[in-house]
């Protein structure tokens, strides 16, 4: 799946005096992640992946059928 962007990015003008002069500080990648798969009312979510399963950015993890649902998908890769 490609990275998505925009040009010009996005530049709230609104609180930035805390941390305008500080360095941008980069997030460490991880080679696991934990990902609730719970939602708060409905019927239960199934599973569509195991524990250790290598999965891509975007792609359906959990699943279930019924009203007041919606797939989990997953965050990184």
């Amino acid at each position: 799946m490609d990275k998505k962007t925009f040009r010009g990015g996005a530049h709230p003008p609104e609180r930035k005096e805390r941390t305008s002069e500080l360095p941008i500080e980069y997030v460490r990648s991880v080679k696991q992640v934990v990902v609730p798969v719970n939602q708060h009312f409905g019927p239960p979510i199934q599973p569509l992946v195991k524990v250790g399963d290598s999965v891509k950015r975007g792609q359906k993890i959990a699943d279930a059928e019924g009203r007041m649902t919606v797939p989990v998908h997953a965050p990184i890769s």
